[in-house]
């Protein structure tokens, strides 16, 4: 009997030492939680770092013997070769020389003929390979007068794309982006459209407006290498009221490159997509990838010269001994103290 009440009574003990434990472990996780709720670990703040790259390029006609190669291979074709550097860019621009219309076109049947009009499904294209804003300011945006200008207009926008600028350089006409922490403004001239002093008073308007300023003249004389002193003058008018960029379109090939006020003027990006078949110096050419970052107040700028090769109307981005006979060429007709920078390919603007 007396052992049977032992067994019970060890029993019963064991039991109570278990549960004891039990309660005291639950409690010291209770309390741990609590405490862990109530003060919670605190982090570092990560800050991010604001990046943006913008893809500029020059002349694009799309009419001629472009439109003939576009009937038969396709529009696709012709942007094959940079369709994956256009889209991989934030914001990418270009000058589009010539208007969108329905109006039949008049050079593809004789070339000797120029006005340029485009198919209007080139639009699409244009958004498809990753095209954001083009500049609609020069010589050609009036061959079709003004029902072509606004036929233009009213395609570029039904496809998403901004067009900026025309022939008489409407002060209304500007493409402005709002994106990675960057408020980016892309302005541009005709020359042969009127005088520059409505464009710089955009200027001013968007700098005041902390804009940074990408400004796209249509300017200077075809298949020169070298800026005129009307260029020089209104380029550099354009950075002294605030503009960040000049980069030029029209003369079809390849211009000089300086730094002005610690800002990059580029006075003639070259042609893009065009027919001119007939020079090494009309299909070869240069774009660029501007990158801007900020970080903790710290803003870092610089430009990354691509250039391309143009065969049978297409674009393509040029490497090794091709791409260095560019850049020494540009080099060559370039600010002596830009040489070393310019044949490697980047421009860094903090240490210009």
């Amino acid at each position: 009997m007396k052992t049977k009440i032992l067994i019970s009574f060890f029993s019963f003990l064991i039991v109570f030492i278990i549960s004891l434990i039990f309660f005291i472990n639950f409690e010291k996780q209770k309390v741990v939680s609590e405490n862990i709720i109530a003060s919670p670990i605190n982090t570092p703040v990560v800050v991010e770092e604001n990046k943006i790259n913008i893809f500029v390029a020059g002349d694009i006609m799309l009419d001629r013997q472009v439109r003939k190669r576009i009937k038969q291979f396709g529009s696709d074709y012709i942007f094959a070769s940079t369709t994956e550097v256009i889209k991989n860019a934030d914001i990418s621009i270009a000058n589009l020389e010539g208007v969108i219309t329905n109006f039949d076109s008049v050079s593809a049947k004789d070339r000797n003929i120029l006005r340029f009009t485009f198919d209007p499904t080139v639009s699409e294209t244009l958004k498809n390979v990753g095209f954001d804003a083009l500049s609609q300011a020069n010589n050609h945006n009036n061959d079709f007068g003004l029902d072509g200008i606004k036929q233009s207009y009213d395609f570029l926008r039904v496809s998403n794309l901004k067009p900026f600028g025309d022939y008489f350089n409407h002060d209304d006409k500007v493409a402005t982006f709002e994106k990675n922490g960057f408020k980016i403004v892309f302005i541009s001239w005709n020359e042969f459209g009127g005088k520059v002093d409505r464009i710089l008073e955009l200027i001013d308007q968007y700098k005041s407006e902390a804009y940074y300023v990408i400004v796209m003249p249509h300017s200077g004389i075809e298949y020169e290498h070298y800026p005129t002193t009307l260029q020089k003058t209104n380029f550099r008018k354009m950075i002294d009221r605030g503009a960040d960029i000049i980069v030029g379109t029209h003369p079809h090939v390849v211009e000089s490159l300086e730094i002005y006020q610690n800002r990059p003027i580029f006075y003639s990006l070259g042609n893009f997509i065009f027919d001119q078949n007939f020079s090494y110096d009309t299909t070869h050419a240069i774009t660029l990838k501007i990158v801007r970052s900020e970080n903790k107040g710290i803003l870092k700028e610089k430009i990354i010269i691509m250039p391309i090769a143009i065969q049978d109307s297409s674009p393509s981005f040029e490497e090794g001994n091709e791409k260095q006979k560019m850049l020494d060429f540009l080099a060559s007709i370039s600010d002596v103290s830009l040489k070393e920078q310019i044949e490697k390919g980047e421009i860094d603007l903090n240490n210009n």
